[in-house]
């Protein structure tokens, strides 16, 4: 504890983890500082490393354009090819090559021409009779579990990591999640703020196939234009859970009636399919405070000298797939 490290990142969520990664790359000493809860924003994402496709559909110009694509990256880390300062994942698995776009009813012109411009540029793909948004799909709890391995002897588990951890370093990278707000707290800073949006989403079983899709349904968000939910699957003893997400998450429901209104909108999707099960759960989606626009990139916020007695940078991802991007941020920031 009286070692005098380069840096301490509290969190071992994919942004943390990643940036460890970076950190030490460049031969820096670096603890982690995780509570190990598997509960966080990573464990509990569908996994999706978005290229922005799904702002297509919604009526918004330029949304897609400005969403940084980071598939090639992400590609050569689990081809085992990854840059210098990125890390292996040839051990983490691909579980969907990419996400079919359904609907019951026939999709508006307006969106059609917008899928069939991002069919032109290689993010959608028209495969039997369906557009297919080109974005792999994988499941994060492996992904967290390869990213750890990689630097096992960097990495402490701790009940709550509290700011008394973070008092030997020159550079303290906030990387918590929701508990970014009481690390702040502890320390005395009071930016930047967070603020949270809670989800309640839903897990599926029965006799499932391997599914992931969009669906685009008006009921799951009545009056929201674009309105769709989102369907990923995991495979677990030779069964397939379907994870359910999407704009029906973002209402105030009782687990009773978002498991029925999830129910009625399974039937209409897959009448064919038996679900025997369902279980919903809320989580809280932490980011900062917006100032403008909704942001497309990763945040990082710096601030310096007492009483952390660090330079003390706090990061959200955003998105899961925008992790590498992060970590070169954060690198450049420390001057690396």
């Amino acid at each position: 504890m009286t070692e005098k490290l380069d840096a301490v990142i509290v969190g071992g969520g994919v942004a943390g983890l990643w940036i460890l990664h970076r950190l030490r790359h460049h031969g820096l000493n670096v603890r982690l500082y995780d509570s190990g809860a598997s509960q966080g924003q990573t464990a509990n994402s569908q996994g999706i490393l978005h290229r922005g496709t799904k702002y297509l559909l919604r009526p918004t110009e330029g949304t897609v354009q400005r969403f940084p694509d980071l598939l090639q990256r992400w590609r050569a880390c689990l081809d085992g090819e990854n840059a210098p300062g990125d890390p292996d994942l040839s051990t983490t698995r691909v579980v969907g090559e990419g996400l079919d776009l359904l609907s019951n009813e026939p999709l508006p012109e307006d969106l059609v021409d917008r899928l069939e411009w991002a069919q032109e540029r290689g993010l959608v793909e028209y495969v039997r009779g369906r557009y297919r948004f080109c974005e792999p799909v994988l499941d994060p709890r492996p992904l967290l579990a390869n990213l750890e391995q990689l630097h096992a002897s960097s990495i402490i588990k701790v009940a709550a990591p509290t700011a008394e951890l973070t008092q030997s370093c020159r550079w303290l990278i906030l990387a918590a999640g929701a508990g970014n707000e009481p690390l702040l707290n502890d320390l005395g800073l009071h930016q930047p703020v967070m603020i949270r949006r809670p989800l309640h989403l839903v897990w599926a079983y029965g006799a499932l196939p391997p599914t992931f899709c969009h669906v685009l349904d008006s009921r799951a968000a009545p009056g929201r234009p674009g309105a769709h939910w989102t369907v990923t699957s995991r495979q677990e003893n030779g069964k397939y859970s379907w994870y359910l997400g999407g704009d029906f998450s973002e209402a105030e429901r009782s687990p009773e009636e978002q498991q029925d209104l999830v129910r009625r909108l399974l039937r209409r999707s897959f009448p064919d399919v038996e679900v025997n099960e369902l279980k919903s759960f809320h989580i809280d989606r932490a980011e900062p405070q917006p100032t403008g626009p909704r942001s497309l990139q990763p945040f990082l916020h710096r601030q310096d000298g007492p009483p952390a007695n660090a330079h003390v940078l706090t990061v959200w991802p955003m998105k899961l797939v925008l992790a590498p991007l992060l970590a070169d941020r954060v690198a450049a920031e420390m001057g690396l």
